[in-house]
């Protein structure tokens, strides 16, 4: 399952976090020199690569050193709350009502800005929409199969 995947207690996770949050705030200050101070779009954007990188490194190495130094018996207990069933239905059930609101949200978006005559932000959402919906249907085609 994909949560197992991307939990906190995953080592392989955790250093791809890690690594991403280096290059990401690498990245930032590095762009953030050589682009000229008034290109302001610009700058926003070295710092928001910058801001993403810290949180990510953040992340990592907090849930590493939560891992290695936490106690063998949270551990276990984190584990068997992560497998409890009524605990992964809940999970899938919000990430449902995310993923609906999410879409509301884009279609909403995408209305206010082709008002406000912003086409191209508008249909790149729109695309965005639509590749989310495509993976859903994949992805219902191929549960359905399995299950």
């Amino acid at each position: 399952m994909l949560c197992k995947i991307l939990g906190k207690d995953n080592p392989v996770f955790n250093l791809i976090l890690i690594i991403a949050g280096v290059v990401a705030i690498a990245f930032g200050i590095w762009y953030s020199y050589i682009t000229p101070e008034d290109v302001h779009h610009l700058q926003m954007l070295a710092g928001m690569f910058t801001g993403m990188g810290s949180a990510f490194l953040a992340i990592g190495v907090l849930n590493t050193l939560r891992c290695h130094f936490g106690s063998a018996e949270k551990r276990k207990q984190r584990e068997i709350e992560q497998n409890d069933e009524r605990n992964v239905q809940i999970t899938r059930y919000a990430m449902s009502w995310a993923a609906f609101g999410s879409v509301l949200f884009s279609a909403v978006l995408i209305f206010v800005l082709t008002a406000l005559n912003y086409i191209l932000p508008s249909m790149l959402i729109l695309a965005g929409v639509y590749v989310e919906l495509i993976i859903f249907l994949v992805a219902y085609k191929i549960l359905e199969k399995k299950m």
